[in-house]
């Protein structure tokens, strides 16, 4: 008897490790955990299993012993389900074959078996979501396929639905894991911010367990219902699609679609065409920086355009890896423009002397907003940097200074280092009037590390404030500077001289000014460039009360000729005298009357017209000039204000080339001198009118479209430089390529009309026309290899002949 005893309970044994668990319930949605919970097994083995007197636990306090009494069999090869509540299971129409008390994890937990010996068959271990599935409402399944049940990658969600709603398949098997559906995600738009007839393309990145098939861009206008086109995959899993250009007060709404290779298709947004990304086509809105920061919270998420420039460069890189630049405007506020995420033309952040556009999501960083997610657009180059407003320490630390351009000094009083992947230096100055924090990142300015508390520091860049504690955060080195224990030793410097009217000269220094020194005005002296024995005499001389700049009157008008100031004995609030005899050009703003037209490109070839279309100054005087504030029109309706939000200066000299599209001309090699909207050059005859700031012609260019100008198709138009110019008979068409294409011109430079067009150089095209779908009119571009007869006419969808467009004997390279 002995010996059949123990081989019974060796069998028995043998039977109990063929249960497994498949399937666990641990957080059901329909109804309560008390009632919902539950957990399937099944009986892999050829032998029936009965459980009565197993434990269920886990590795805590949960354990339950399985009453004993009477059969509780799994067949073999069956599955059995042990959950909470026998009559409530029943109503979701599952049979439990017993119940059990404690309770599973909704998060991390164990689901331990042990047979009547309390010998271990089985256990599974889940982590609440960062590996296993972690559904709510749904079971968690094993695949059955796979070989270890307590591994992670082998269990999934089920998607079968049982009962009042939540899905499972207690008490049958499990079958295959899940279809996944693909994954999109990184879906927006560019530009930001479309104008009438602008082309928008839509970016979107699709990823799948398998292979995506296809990713479609459902486009709907006005409300009138989605239409779908293929989008083209660009690299890696990011695809793009694009959006016909719209008119003015359109509302355009889209959304993405990628479909697997199993025949799976997801939507972002996910519940589209319910939700969708929308925009609406606007004209082109400047918003002043100090308007969003008036409103910085209503302004959060919201597409903003500012047109500003840069202070800080982008490579500056805060965090050290992402752009983070800092822009001011005509506003006299600043703002940060930060990331590398979404962003295009971010390497014009670089550039100090820029002022450009920029579209983005106002984002709203604690205490600060910045724009995220931007394009950068530009404007013009070669302007005057900018010069930081200098303010006390206390003023320096104010809240209503974030973003701005600002410049302070005071010795130091602490010093602080921070941790993390890009240290910094927190230096606490106080020049009396209270606390100022000046931010400097590490790798900035070496030395740093030896500097001391009583230095007297002086720095300049973006305010703000961080945890409520007002400071600056220094982006160049040259804005630091630590001038060692004691007083300043620095002489101040003379930076800017203009002649803000006839005899009156604004001076501004890089330091604040003794008002004793800086109000004698027998330490100033005004001189003819030329002829420096021909001087002024300086009446007075006022320190303002922004004390890094001096008001000097003059005895007689200054305007019209160039003339320097020379400085001496002059000192800063320290008491450092300014280097003897320090000189600097005067700056007048003079008249136009020397600006004029030398070069148009009306009827590009390479180029939309709305992509190519330039025209080209230049400053015959002996003068600078500031275009700002002048106009340009035609004789018709056209008519663009500019406006630079600041001096837009032209050199004697200097050409300086004004384009329709910025950045595509950035695109060929040309440096645009600043970019106007609402004018457009007509291919036939149109006129280009410049008028100053008061509204004087200083320039006006009529073209005839052919009879006596030179009319060109893909070749500027260029002023000979001999004869009347506003003869058509002094200009020429011929000129070297620029750019990457075989229009010709030389934006930017001297003309060049003296050498013929290479005939090797030459080809017969047709361009795109342009706007395309159009209503109710549309142009063509075409360039000719030889002379020849042309006849260009159009068509319409069934073959019919509708228009002719040209039909003439033409010449080579028209």
């Amino acid at each position: 008897m002995l010996a059949a005893s123990l081989l019974i309970g060796t069998a028995a044994i043998a039977a109990d490790a063929d249960i497994v668990i498949t399937e666990v319930m641990q957080n059901p949605s329909v109804m309560d955990d008390a009632d919902g919970e539950w957990f399937e097994i099944h009986n892999t083995g050829p032998d029936p299993v009965d459980i009565q007197g197993w434990t269920i636990k886990d590795d805590g306090t949960d354990s339950y012993v399985i009453p004993t009494g009477s059969p509780l069999v799994v067949p073999a090869d069956g599955y059995a389900v042990i959950g909470h509540d026998t009559a409530v299971m029943a109503a979701e129409g599952v049979t439990l074959l017993c119940e059990f008390t404690g309770f599973l994890g909704n998060s991390g937990d164990e689901l331990v078996l042990l047979n009547v010996a309390l010998t271990e068959i089985d256990r599974i271990m889940w982590d609440g979501g960062p590996s296993w599935p972690d559904p709510t409402g749904a079971s968690m399944m094993w695949d059955e396929t796979t070989d270890d049940n307590n591994v992670a990658e082998n269990w999934s969600t089920s998607d079968t639905p049982f009962g009042s709603g939540d899905f499972g398949t207690p008490g049958a098997p499990n079958g295959g894991v899940p279809l996944v559906k693909p994954d999109v995600y990184n879906v927006y738009h560019r530009s930001i911010l479309p104008e009438p007839a602008e082309t928008v393309t839509v970016y979107a990145d699709a990823t799948d367990d398998g292979t995506i098939t296809g990713v479609d861009l459902y486009v709907q206008v006005n409300g009138g219902g989605f239409t779908s086109s293929a989008m083209s995959l660009v690299s890696g899993d990011t695809y793009s699609g694009t959006i016909a250009g719209g008119l003015l007060g359109d509302v355009v709404d889209y959304y993405v679609a990628a479909t697997d290779n199993d025949a799976q298709t997801t939507t972002n947004p996910y519940d589209a065409p319910v939700g969708y990304y929308s925009y609406t086509v606007a004209d082109e809105t400047i918003t002043p920086i100090a308007t969003i920061h008036a409103d910085s919270l209503g302004y959060v998420g919201t597409p903003v355009m500012i047109q500003a420039q840069v202070y800080i460069p982008g490579d500056y890189q805060a965090d050290g890896t992402s752009v983070s630049a800092f822009v001011q405007d005509g506003s006299g506020r600043g703002m940060n423009i930060y990331g590398t995420t979404r962003v295009t033309g971010e390497t014009l952040l670089n550039d100090t002397s820029a002022i450009v556009k920029i579209s983005g999501y106002a984002y709203w960083f604690g205490t600060t907003v910045e724009l995220t997610n931007y394009e950068v657009e530009p404007v013009s180059t070669g302007n005057p940097v900018l010069t930081p407003t200098t303010l006390s320490t206390l003023d320096a630390a104010a809240p209503s200074n974030e973003g701005t351009y600002i410049a302070t000094s005071g010795p130091i009083t602490v010093i602080e280092t921070t941790g993390g992947d890009n240290p910094c230096y927190n230096f606490t100055i106080n020049d009396g009037s209270g606390d100022v924090v000046i931010r400097v990142d590490e790798d900035l300015a070496v030395g740093m590390d030896t500097w001391l508390v009583g230095d007297a520091l002086v720095a300049a860049g973006a305010g703000g404030a961080y945890y409520g504690v007002g400071q600056i955060k220094v982006g160049l080195a040259s804005d630091l500077v630590n001038n060692g224990q004691g007083p300043d030793l620095t002489p101040p410097v003379l930076v800017s001289a203009e002649l803000t009217a006839a005899t009156e000269v604004t001076l501004q220094f890089d330091d604040n000014i003794d008002p004793v020194t800086g109000s004698n005005a027998a330490n100033y002296e005004v001189y003819e460039t030329a002829t420096p024995a021909n001087t002024i005499a300086v009446s007075s001389a006022v320190v303002q009360v922004d004390d890094t700049y001096v008001v000097l009157t003059l005895a007689a008008s200054a305007s019209g000729t160039p003339h320097t100031v020379r400085v001496n004995d002059v000192q800063d609030t320290d008491g450092n005298p300014i280097v003897d005899d320090s000189t600097m050009a005067i700056f007048e703003a003079v008249s136009g009357g020397d600006i004029i037209i030398t070069e148009i490109m009306q009827n590009p070839a390479y180029l939309y017209d709305s992509d190519g279309e330039w025209f080209e100054v230049y400053n015959a005087g002996a003068s600078a000039v500031d275009m700002n504030g002048w106009t340009i029109k035609d004789a018709g309706t056209n008519v663009h204000v500019i406006d630079n939000g600041g001096p837009l200066v032209i050199n004697p000299g200097e050409y300086k080339v004004f384009a329709l599209n910025a950045a595509s001309m950035t695109a060929e090699g040309v440096s645009v001198f600043y970019e106007y909207v609402g004018i457009t050059l007509a291919n036939g005859d149109d006129e280009i009118i410049l008028l100053d700031g008061t509204m004087t012609e200083i320039d006006n260019i009529a073209y005839d479209g052919g009879p006596i100008w030179p009319d060109p198709n893909g070749r500027s138009m260029q002023y000979g430089g001999v004869g009347e110019r506003t003869d058509g008979a002094n200009w020429g068409d011929t000129g070297p390529v620029f750019g990457t294409g075989y229009d010709r011109g030389t934006p930017g430079a001297v003309n060049d009309i003296a050498s013929a067009v290479p005939e090797a150089d030459l080809f017969t095209s047709l361009g795109r026309n342009y706007p395309n779908p159009f209503n109710p009119k549309t142009s063509f571009s075409f360039t000719l290899k030889t002379d020849d007869r042309v006849k260009l006419s159009v068509y319409d969808m069934r073959g019919r002949e509708i228009a002719t467009v040209v039909d003439a004997d033409l010449r080579a390279g028209d």
